[in-house]
C-alpha cells in the first residue's frame, strides 16, 4: 500500500511539472505488469495509448468501457476499428458497423477492406463494392468477390470480358482457372465451350460441356439459382435430399445458373413466389428435365404444376415437402381461401393423399362404401375390416372411428379448412405434408406405388402453355402443350393434358 502511495505522488509530481516522462514511464513498466489500476487510469485521463490499450484489454468485451475505450483506441487504430466493427455486425447495427469498417479501412486495416466489402453486398450496395473491387482485381480474393457481384446483378458480360482478358495474361492463371471452373460448372454462360489453360502448357484448350452424363428419370429436375451462394446452398440441399426417403423417386440434374434479370418474379417474404414462366420457351432446348426448381432471395416456397419455387433460407425439409407436391402429394394444412380443390365435392381423385366428399350420406351402408371407395386412390390399403362409415342421427357420417387410428382409413384433413366443403386423408396422424419437421410416412410411399404416375404435376412445358395462354398466344401455348403431352405415359393424361384440362 505504501509503495502503491509512492508511485501515484511520484506519478502526480511528474505531471505537475511535465507530462513529457508519462509515457515512458508507462511504457517501461507496462510490460511487466508493473502499473495498477489507478496508474493506467491516470495514463487514460493524460491521452497515453499504451494505458489506453492495457485498459481496454482488461475489459469484458462488449460492456460500457469496453465500447468506450474501443472507440477512442479506433480513430487511430484500425485494428480495433475493425474489431469494433465486427462487435457491432454481431449487434445487428448495420448503421455502426458500416461506420467502423470504412474507418478501418482507412486506417489501412486489409482485413477491414474486405470486411466492408462483404458488407456492403450483403446490404445490397453493388456499385460501392465494385468501387472498391475494381482498384485490387489482382488479387484472388478481390477477383472472386467481383464474380460474385456479377452473377447477382446477372452482368454476364463482366463474366465475358474477365475471360477474355485473363486468357492473354500470364500472370492470372488462377484467376482465369476459377472462372473457367465457375462457368463449366454452372454453365454461366450459353456457349457450349469455355476457353481453360491445357494442364501441360500455356496454350488454351477449349472446354466442352459433356451433356451425355444428364441423369434421365421419371421425375428429373433441373435447379437454378441467381447467385453463387445459392448455386452453393442448391448444392447442399440436394446432398442433404439425397439421404431423404422421397430421393429414390427423383434425380437432379447440376444446378445452373441464370441472371436475376431474366426472371421475372414477384417474392416477398411470406408471399408465394410467382414468376412469368413463358421465359423459360427460350431455355428449353438446353434442358432436358420434366420439372425446373428455381432458388431467389425471398419468398414463399410453392410448387405451381410443373415448376418449383425456394428461397435461399429453405431447408432440406421445405424441399422434401415441396417435392412431394410434385409427385400428386397435396398439403395437410388449410389450403388457401378459394383454393380450386376446395371449391366443390370432387367428380374424380385429384391427389394421393387428399379427397373432397359430402361429410354425410344416406342409403344402404355397404352400397355407400363402395361407391366412396372409388374416389378414394389409397381404397385398396383399406383392410375390408377398417369401418369408414359411422351411424349418427343425419345419417352416415364419414370417417374412420379413433380406435382405428392406426390403420389406413378416411380421417378429417384440414386441407379444406378455409372452404365449406370437407376434405379427408389416409392417415389420422400428422406428416411431412402438415408440418415440414415431421416425417414422411411408408404408407405414402405404398399408396404411391398403386397410383405413380395419376396425379404428378404436368411437365415444366404445361407452365409454359398456361403463361402464352395468359398473354393471349393460344397458337404459342398448344405447341408447349405438345411438348407437356410428350412427358405422358399414360393415353388419359395426355389427353387431359392436351386439352390444357390440368
Amino acid at each position: 500500500m505504501k509503495r502503491k502511495i509512492l508511485l501515484l505522488m511520484s506519478l502526480t509530481l511528474v505531471l505537475t511539472s511535465s507530462s513529457f516522462f508519462l509515457p515512458l514511464y508507462i511504457s517501461q513498466n507496462i510490460d511487466n505488469d508493473k502499473l495498477s489500476t489507478d496508474e493506467l487510469t491516470i495514463g487514460e485521463s493524460r491521452g497515453v495509448i499504451p494505458a489506453i490499450k492495457q485498459l481496454y484489454s482488461l475489459q469484458e468485451k462488449g460492456s460500457r468501457e469496453w465500447l468506450r475505450l474501443a472507440k477512442k483506441l479506433a480513430r487511430n487504430d484500425g485494428e480495433i476499428a475493425n474489431e469494433l466493427a465486427m462487435f457491432y455486425g454481431q449487434q445487428g447495427n448495420n448503421k455502426d458497423t458500416l461506420y467502423w469498417l470504412v474507418k478501418a479501412k482507412e486506417l489501412g486495416n486489409k482485413n477491414a477492406r474486405y470486411a466492408l466489402i462483404e458488407h456492403l453486398i450483403t446490404e445490397h450496395n453493388y456499385n460501392q463494392a465494385i468501387t472498391l473491387l475494381s482498384p485490387i482485381l489482382d488479387e484472388e480474393k478481390a477477383f472472386k468477390f467481383r464474380v460474385k457481384v456479377a452473377l447477382l446483378l446477372g452482368d454476364v458480360a463482366f463474366i465475358k470480358e474477365q475471360l477474355l482478358t485473363l486468357k492473354d495474361n500470364p500472370n492470372a492463371t488462377t484467376q482465369l482457372q476459377y472462372l473457367v471452373n465457375l462457368i463449366k460448372k454452372y454453365k454461366i454462360l450459353a456457349e457450349d465451350s469455355y476457353l481453360a489453360p491445357n494442364s501441360d502448357s500455356n496454350v488454351l484448350q477449349p472446354i466442352v460441356l459433356n451433356t451425355s452424363t444428364i441423369n434421365h428419370c421419371d421425375n428429373s429436375i433441373q435447379f437454378f439459382a441467381t447467385s453463387l451462394n445459392d448455386l452453393q446452398h442448391v448444392e447442399l440441399l440436394i446432398e442433404q435430399f439425397n439421404r431423404h426417403k422421397l430421393a429414390e423417386a427423383f434425380c437432379f440434374q447440376t444446378v445452373r445458373y441464370i441472371p436475376i434479370n431474366e426472371l421475372n418474379c414477384q417474392y416477398q417474404q411470406g408471399n408465394a413466389i410467382r414468376c412469368d414462366e413463358s421465359i423459360w420457351q427460350m431455355k428449353s432446348a438446353t434442358i432436358s428435365s420434366r420439372f425446373i426448381a428455381v432458388m431467389l432471395p425471398q419468398g414463399g416456397a410453392n410448387v405451381h404444376l410443373g415448376m418449383l419455387y425456394l428461397d435461399n433460407q429453405d431447408t432440406v425439409e421445405v424441399l422434401a415437402h415441396e417435392v412431394s407436391h410434385l409427385l400428386g402429394f397435396v398439403d395437410e394444412y388449410p389450403l388457401p381461401n378459394h383454393h380450386l380443390k376446395c371449391a366443390a365435392v370432387q367428380s374424380t381423385p385429384f391427389a394421393h393423399n387428399a379427397v373432397v366428399l359430402q361429410r354425410f350420406y344416406q342409403g344402404n351402408r355397404d352400397l355407400l362404401r363402395k361407391n366412396i371407395l372409388k374416389q378414394l386412390p389409397w381404397a385398396g390399403k383399406i383392410a375390408k375390416s377398417t369401418p369408414i362409415l359411422t351411424a349418427t342421427k343425419s345419417g352416415w357420417k364419414l370417417g374412420t372411428p379413433k380406435d382405428y387410428s392406426g390403420s389406413i382409413g378416411v380421417y378429417p384433413s384440414s386441407t379444406c379448412d378455409n372452404s365449406n366443403v370437407s376434405s379427408f386423408r389416409p392417415l389420422a396422424r400428422n406428416t411431412q405434408l402438415t408440418y415440414f419437421e415431421l416425417d414422411f410416412p411408408k404408407e405414402y410411399f405404398e399408396i404411391l406405388k398403386s397410383s405413380r404416375y395419376d396425379f404428378r404435376m404436368p411437365s415444366y412445358h404445361y407452365n409454359v402453355a398456361l403463361a402464352l395462354f395468359n398473354k393471349h398466344q393460344i397458337s404459342e401455348a398448344r405447341i408447349w402443350l405438345t411438348h407437356a403431352a410428350e412427358f405422358e405415359l399414360k393415353p388419359k393424361r395426355k389427353t387431359k393434358i392436351l386439352k390444357g384440362d390440368f
